[in-house]
């Protein structure tokens, strides 16, 4: 699953994945053209809080968080997934970080390796 801050940014990745979705409340459907254009607009009406952002499925789905401590209101179903098991909440992804001179793995928001001492880039 990826994080997005602008439901057009969300649009156009999940046209990488998927071609149709289906609006999750109502039986409007959207394809690659159309849903990149809607998002647009949403975003230019409707401006996000800095703590909201949305997510994107590995299968295209598309959903909204209003901030970290909320579960994903999925908006776009993909259309031939509709029964698909989606996740409830995000949880993003851990990147594993290595000191560059002793190869022992470190925290991701540490400066130097806790092993070797060398500064981390």
């Amino acid at each position: 699953m990826k994080k997005f801050s602008t439901l057009f940014d969300a649009s156009v990745f999940a046209s990488s994945k998927c071609s149709y979705w289906k609006f999750s409340t109502s039986d409007d459907y959207y394809d690659k053209i159309s849903l990149p254009e809607i998002a647009k607009v949403h975003d230019q009406e409707s401006i996000a809080d800095e703590d909201s952002y949305y997510v994107v499925a590995d299968s295209g789905a598309i959903g909204f968080c209003e901030d970290e401590d909320t579960d994903i209101d999925w908006l776009f179903l993909v259309r031939d997934n509709l029964d698909e098991s989606l996740p409830l909440t995000y949880v993003a992804k851990t990147v594993n970080k290595f000191c560059s001179n002793c190869g022992r793995a470190v925290k991701s928001d540490a400066r130097f390796c806790t092993d070797c001492g060398s500064k981390l880039g």
